[in-house]
């Protein structure tokens, strides 16, 4: 957490931001009443939550009139695609989909966010889907790379996969980088943005 809010000051500072506090908090304990914020950012946090809407209620209660929050999550995340495919890839992204699920968080938690917010007292304003698509060495398909490196190995700790299917992916991932045919659907993302009147 320190790399992350060390990286935003220094944004800021480079950007020449001066109305910009960086507070680190949990989340299912923040209080925003007190810093009075014009906005709330979250992209990739209800994912993770076992209870979105009582972090919903949080935000939206320490929000001020005239303020928005914005939310970037995941949602319909087995749209996720490749082509040229193979079976072991729907294998590989079907146990990401569980893993989260069993840890009581949500890849489709998107989907809910409009209805939390209204329930909240916010006015929802805008929904968008984002869902990109990229060859090897674009930026969608580094996103993906990289989110494979951290994340599938701990698949393979909670035996999601075997070891031996995460080395036969990984080849046959390298394989797909170096064919300029290959085309990855990304998994699609939500975007809400609500106001509080």
């Amino acid at each position: 957490m320190d790399g992350a809010t060390d990286h935003l000051r220094s944004a800021a500072e480079r950007e020449g931001l001066s109305n910009l506090e960086v507070v680190t908090s949990d989340v299912v304990d923040v209080r925003l009443r007190q810093w009075r914020p014009d906005g709330v950012f979250a992209r990739w946090l209800f994912c993770y939550l076992s209870n979105p809407e009582v972090v919903v209620e949080r935000i939206a209660s320490g929000m001020v009139s005239g303020s928005t929050v914005a939310v970037m999550d995941y949602w319909n995340y087995l749209a996720i695609r490749m082509e040229p495919t193979t079976d072991l890839f729907r294998k590989v992204f079907t146990a990401v989909y569980r893993s989260f699920a069993d840890a009581g968080g949500s890849l489709d938690v998107a989907g809910r966010l409009p209805a939390l917010l209204l329930a909240s007292g916010l006015r929802v304003t805008h929904t968008e889907p984002l869902c990109q698509v990229g060859r090897p060495g674009s930026r969608v398909w580094q996103w993906v790379a990289e989110f494979q490196t951290l994340y599938l190995p701990t698949l393979v700790e909670k035996q999601y996969l075997t070891r031996t299917e995460l080395e036969s992916y990984a080849q046959w991932w390298r394989e797909r980088e170096r064919d300029d045919g290959t085309l990855l659907f990304a998994p699609p993302i939500l975007c809400v943005v609500a106001v509080k009147d």
